[in-house]
């Protein structure tokens, strides 16, 4: 089996291998219409790209809601498509898009005991068909003794078939004040925007770290959650609620980082395969799992992908359609982008190594789609006022010199005049 090994030896002051594309939006990044002017608070989350463009939700002090957008792949604001005022004014709220490319948000509201799921049509327009008149209300009972303190949403996730899942943490303190808790559960919405009894709660206690919820292509869901320093745990439950037999140990498969305590990322590619992010002072690890749970041999080395540079940490996954990865890989403020293939190996036709380089100043921006022709979307600062907005990469090719070392590695060296990258990838 090839091992797939990449080594990222050498790192300092890097040049953009991939930059910013000033045609995209308005000067490079999206630019909702109006645009405020004067505000103190201005962001814009990302809900999606599908076939229709890019969704995304934009908040501001000037605006007494969120308005859900929809933008070209070049940026600019789809008239085929009605701006949408929400019924929110939220920083918090999490968003996605279905297979149907609708926008779904949910947020948690304090005053009440309650969370709140809403759907936007696919050409714009509140989805008065969903829940009611657009929006699901799920109640969250009170533990016995307790008072609910404050609920957050942690994520939301859409199923092939249109049902929603949505994960909330609830802060609860007993009656007399003296012990504080918090919990985190899971509920599923029919896509017609009803509780779905059947499934149940998925209930977790206390707040594990590193959390991560998905449906699956089967329209189950998967959560995952840090058991423990140098362990991941991965939970499949069927659409109906059940632990999902057919996946590791009786629904649950446990990752292990050999290394030492990690930080986690997860995220599930379309064939249903998990895939894990450790991230150790050693250096940053992925795993693939196959659909039932199990390391999946035909990834890398025995299922994993190693040797990611010291310190290093991924901080974003993205699994493409045709079962290739592109992993965002920081190294201190600056980051690199890694274009595995579906064996695990460098994709060396992805500029030309592999291996891309960020330049993001003095801050690294997560990177958090990827649309076709090696082009990115990543956050940014907002140009007017403190927030994000999202602007589009797009890959420079650098020349390389290539290097066949005599331990059999092929070694690439950028030759930018102020650039410098080593990269090793063993063959």
């Amino acid at each position: 089996m090839t091992a797939a090994r990449v080594e990222l030896l050498e790192r300092r002051s890097l040049l953009a291998a991939v930059t910013p594309v000033p045609t995209f939006g308005q000067n490079g990044v999206l630019a909702p219409s109006p645009a405020p002017t004067t505000e103190t608070a201005e962001s814009i989350d990302l809900a999606g790209v599908t076939a229709g463009g890019i969704l995304v939700d934009q908040y501001s002090d000037q605006i007494d809601h969120n308005v859900i957008h929809r933008f070209t792949l070049n940026g600019k604001e789809d008239s085929t498509f009605t701006a949408t005022a929400l019924p929110i004014f939220d920083t918090t709220a999490k968003y996605t898009a279905d297979a149907q490319g609708r926008a779904i948000y949910a947020y948690a509201n304090n005053t009440a005991s309650g969370i709140f799921v809403g759907r936007v049509k696919v050409n714009g327009g509140i989805d008065s068909g969903f829940g009611v008149n657009g929006q699901a209300t799920v109640t969250v009972p009170t533990a016995a003794g307790e008072v609910q303190t404050g609920r957050s949403i942690d994520a939301v996730s859409a199923a092939p078939d249109g049902s929603i899942y949505v994960a909330v943490t609830v802060a609860s303190q007993s009656t007399n004040g003296a012990i504080s808790s918090k919990r985190r559960y899971v509920y599923k919405l029919t896509a017609a925007g009803v509780l779905d009894t059947s499934f149940g709660r998925l209930a977790f206690s206390g707040v594990r770290k590193n959390f991560f919820l998905s449906a699956t292509p089967d329209n189950g869901v998967m959560a995952g959650y840090k058991l423990a320093a140098s362990i991941y745990s991965l939970i499949k439950l069927t659409r109906t609620g059940q632990a999902d037999s057919a996946f590791g140990d009786g629904g649950v498969s446990n990752v292990l980082e050999v290394n030492a305590a990690a930080y986690f990322t997860a995220a599930i590619d379309a064939q249903g395969r998990p895939i894990v992010t450790a991230s150790t002072a050693l250096g940053a690890s992925i795993y693939r799992l196959t659909a039932g749970g199990q390391i999946d041999n035909t990834f890398g080395e025995n299922g994993i992908v190693s040797g990611l540079g010291r310190n290093s940490t991924i901080k974003a996954l993205l699994p493409q359609a045709d079962g290739t990865l592109i992993a965002q890989v920081v190294l201190g403020v600056k980051s690199v982008l890694v274009k595995f293939r579906a064996t695990g190996e460098p994709d060396r036709t992805f500029d030309t190594d592999g291996v891309l380089d960020i330049h993001d100043g003095d801050t690294v921006s997560p990177v958090v789609a990827a649309l076709p022709g090696n082009q990115f979307l990543s956050f940014a600062s907002f140009p007017i006022g403190s927030g994000y907005t999202l602007q589009k990469l797009a890959v420079v090719v650098g020349g390389h010199n290539v290097t066949l070392n005599s331990n059999g590695t092929l070694q690439f060296v950028g030759d930018t005049a102020d650039d410098k990258v080593v990269v090793s990838l063993t063959t």
